[in-house]
């Protein structure tokens, strides 16, 4: 996608670069002062975060109750 970002542009709008997310580890066995150290790092950083399967599954939970509850459209659209 990101070799025709323009085209994608034309079919998706609201299309921005991607962030990178990188996902490792379960946040909920660090130590305060290593969660500290995450956020600081992650602050740091730009279009990339660091993040445990456990925030993940967290995120993805939200998703699932928010669909069921309010519905999704889906609009289907074709690149040519």
């Amino acid at each position: 996608m990101l070799s025709h970002i323009g085209t994608v542009k034309d079919f998706f709008s609201g299309f921005s670069d991607p962030d990178c997310l990188v996902v490792v580890g379960l946040e909920s066995t660090l130590t305060p002062e290593q969660k500290a150290t995450l956020a600081a790092l992650n602050g740091a950083r730009h279009r990339v975060k660091v993040v445990g399967f456990d925030w993940l599954l967290e995120r993805a939970e939200r998703i699932s109750k928010n669909v069921s509850e309010h519905g999704v459209v889906v609009s289907v659209q074709r690149m040519t």
